[in-house]
This record gives C-alpha cells, sequence and structure tokens, in this order.
C-alpha cells in the first residue's frame, strides 16, 4: 500500500489513527475510561494552540504525557546504516519525546487543557509528570539507542515502547499500580541498566523488580530474564488460557505488608503516589 503513490499518503493517516486509538484504548483497560483522555488541546493565554497531547493519563498524582508516532523504519536502519538509524530515531523517537517534554511544560505554565469533547482537564496539586513514547513498528535496538542519542537534557528519562511491547506490558501489570511502580522503576535505571529488549526489563521487573540500590553503578539483564513474558504471550495469542506471573511482590509473603498491598491496589486513586513509593520500600527491603 506504501508503494501505491496515490494511496500511500492515506495509508500513513489511518495507520496514525489506528495507532493512537488502539494506544488510548490499552491505557483505559488499566487505569479506566474516566482517567484517560484522547487527542488533549493544550491553550496558553491566546487562542492559540499551544501544543496537543495524543493520549493524557490522569492517575492521582500521576500524569502520563502520552504521544504516539506511526513513523516507520527505513531498511537501511533496520540493515544496520549508522546515519539512517540517527534520522530515523531523530523522526520516531527524539520529536514525539520532546514534543511530550513541551506538552509537560505548558500544563506546567498553566495551560489549559481540555479533552476531545471539549471538557477542561483538571490536574492534581502536586502532580508527577511521566513522559512516554508509543511506536507503530518495533525500532532496531530502541532501547539500546536511547540511552546514546536521546537528548533530553535534565528533563525525566522517557518511556519508549512500542504498540506490541505496550499491550504486553498491559496484560503482565493491568492494575494501575503495578502499571505506574513499573514505570517509575523504568525510568529510575534508565541511565543504569541496559538490555537489548524492553521485553527483557519487564521480565527481570516481574522477577526480581526493577529498582536498583544507590550504589549499583550498571546492570546488564540478558534475553533469559525475557522467558517468563514469552511464555505467557504465546499460550494467550494462541488461545491457550495460561496464568498471568506473578510479581515478587505477590508471590513473596511479607508479613503485614503483603496483605495491606494487596489491599492497596485497588484503593482510591488519590493514594497513588503514596501506594507506588510503599511498593518502592517493599522492593527495597526484598534486595
Amino acid at each position: 500500500m506504501m508503494r501505491d503513490n496515490t494511496y500511500c499518503s492515506v495509508a500513513a493517516e489511518n495507520r496514525g489513527k489506528f495507532l493512537e486509538k488502539t494506544t488510548t484504548h490499552i491505557f483505559k483497560s488499566v487505569f479506566g475510561p474516566k482517567n484517560v483522555f484522547e487527542n488533549v488541546i493544550l491553550k496558553q493565554d491566546t487562542k492559540d494552540t499551544a501544543g496537543e497531547i495524543d493520549t493524557l493519563i490522569v492517575y492521582g498524582e500521576f500524569v502520563l504525557v502520552v504521544q504516539a508516532k506511526s513513523k516507520r523504519v527505513t531498511l537501511k536502519a533496520r540493515a544496520g546504516d549508522s546515519e539512517a538509524l540517527k534520522k530515523d530515531f531523530a523522526g520516531a523517537i527524539q520529536a514525539p519525546y520532546k514534543q511530550a517534554v513541551e506538552c509537560i511544560e505548558h500544563i506546567r505554565n498553566g495551560a489549559r487543557c481540555t479533552s476531545v469533547d471539549g471538557k477542561a482537564i483538571a490536574f492534581p496539586a502536586a502532580p508527577r509528570y511521566f513522559p512516554v513514547v508509543i511506536l507503530s513498528d518495533p525500532f532496531p535496538a530502541c532501547t539500546i539507542l536511547s540511552r546514546r542519542l536521546l537528548d533530553r537534557g535534565r528533563n525525566v528519562a522517557p518511556t519508549i515502547w512500542d504498540l506490541g511491547a505496550l499491550d504486553c506490558i498491559a496484560r503482565l501489570l493491568p492494575n494501575p499500580i503495578e502499571l505506574l511502580f513499573y514505570l517509575k522503576c523504568r525510568s529510575d535505571v534508565f541511565d543504569r541498566a541496559i538490555s537489548d529488549s524492553e521485553y527483557n526489563f519487564l521480565g527481570f521487573h516481574i522477577r526480581a523488580k526493577l529498582a536498583l540500590a544507590e550504589d549499583v553503578d550498571m546492570l546488564v539483564i540478558e534475553r533469559d530474564f525475557a522467558t517468563t513474558v514469552d511464555d505467557y504471550m504465546i499460550s494467550a495469542d494462541v488461545g491457550v488460557e495460561a496464568e498471568r506471573p506473578l510479581g515478587i511482590l505477590e508471590t513473596t509473603q511479607i508479613p503485614i505488608i503483603s496483605a495491606m498491598l494487596a489491599q492497596l491496589k485497588h484503593a482510591d486513586p488519590r493514594l497513588a503516589g503514596v501506594i507506588v513509593e510503599l511498593y518502592g520500600a517493599s522492593s527495597a527491603a526484598l534486595k
């Protein structure tokens, strides 16, 4: 379809719409429809649009600014051409990350945010922002390239997933608190953990929690940590009913703490920040 000059522009537009719709649908399955907004418009004092957010999640004190990018990776980049990789990285990852960071700054500066149906969106008093980039296609070595090529200054480290990774993570971490804790962990270790796949990070998180002590300089996560993820996803995709693999905080019983965390996962979203910190403290204790 992309080779058809009369249709390629329409195909590209449809790819973008599908990516945005599916991204929003998956996030709603985790955070609930009332906490997820699609095609959010940001305006400052003037009538001009200051920015646009493909998907916005507001859950307790957490604000996820999601930009979905359907730019395809060229064959030259897939073959390992360094210049093509840099060019594709700039368009597929750097640009939407920059857009997400700029939207966060607009919100901090008091921009008015309205959903696609024109309703104003309220934010918590002390929000914690996470920029998220969702890609339509898997990007070769995206996880490693992001550490080397991404220009983020002092801004928070991003979450960069393709649509398949997002779907997988939403299935394995279907509770808002669990997914938010993983987002925080992934951001915290962005500069100190290396792996060649987001599935390796997820598998490590399930088995051991992706939390590093301050005196740990570097962690290399090998492919075998993704085995748990692979087994579950393959079974689910071929129609075989499989039990979701439980994380270490679910399988390890800590007196009082385990029962409390199980209850708090379903507490009021306004407590999300406190609960995520409790998850972090419990993970540190297990380490």
